[in-house]
């Protein structure tokens, strides 16, 4: 018997394909790491969402991702940014489903969250794999916190980040967003 200590890290899973999720409808979904090549399937899972979804993932309108926004999305700074996305199956094999975004990550404390589902990925649980996933990389990458901006009618984000044990407070710049915000310390996202 091996008793080598064997050091498991997320990213390095994530990175080789290893990490998959059972969502509600049985399936199930692999996640990864963003890639450059997404870039034409983040248009276009985009282009599906509601005009609703788009505000609630933006936070203003922004009715299309141009193919730069979509490369620039596509290609986080590794310094700063990681995105993990849940891949489509059968219709939509290769296809960007949906995915959870950190951003900050260079200052060692706090991140910023988001988190968007083309329609298909809806109610089966994947945007709450998704987010926990990240919310560990952020463990993983010492990150003491987590926080969002989230429009206050969208019943579903509000909902997640309560069962994951996010605080709210009133966005005082725009009280139509709710900020969250998640202490990570002793945190498990299993």
């Amino acid at each position: 018997m091996n008793t080598a200590t064997h050091n498991f890290s997320l990213v390095a899973d994530l990175e080789q394909g290893r990490v998959a999720v059972r969502a509600r409808d049985g399936q199930e979904y692999r996640l990864r790491p963003i890639r450059p090549s997404d870039a034409v399937s983040l248009a276009r899972g985009y282009a599906a969402m509601s005009a609703e979804a788009k505000h609630n993932r933006m936070l203003y309108k922004v009715p299309e991702l141009t193919p730069a926004m979509a490369a620039a999305y596509c290609s986080p700074d590794p310094e700063r940014d990681y995105v993990v996305i849940v891949e489509g199956r059968d219709a939509l094999a290769g296809e960007v489903l949906g995915g959870a975004r950190l951003t900050g990550l260079k200052d060692g404390k706090a991140a910023q969250i988001s988190v968007s589902l083309r329609p298909e990925g809806e109610r089966k649980g994947l945007g709450k794999a998704a987010l926990k996933t990240v919310l560990r990389v952020a463990q993983e990458k010492g990150m003491q916190s987590v926080w969002g901006i989230v429009v206050t009618d969208n019943k579903p984000m509000m909902a997640l980040a309560k069962s994951l044990g996010f605080t709210f407070a009133e966005n005082p710049d725009d009280p139509s967003e709710t900020l969250i915000r998640l202490d990570l310390k002793g945190k498990s996202f299993a």
